[in-house]
């Protein structure tokens, strides 16, 4: 599996399930890494909310990373 395959599919389980945030710490994404998943787990779920939802999780995975997003 392919890095960003793996990075995006623990991001959607992040966003998801809430219990992959170590693996994502550990995955140690870039942001540019970050930047280049949200469009992929935005349209993982048809709930309306979901994407504010993912950007929101992603933006406190990068501040947890210490990217300033």
């Amino acid at each position: 599996m392919l890095r960003t395959e793996l990075l995006e599919t623990k991001l959607f389980a992040l966003c998801d399930r809430g219990t992959d945030l170590p693996d994502c710490v550990n995955l140690a994404p870039t942001a540019a890494e970050l930047a280049e998943a949200l469009p992929w787990v935005s349209f993982q779920d048809a709930n309306p909310d979901w994407p504010a939802h993912v950007a929101a999780t992603l933006a406190d995975l990068g501040r947890r990373l210490g990217h300033g997003v």
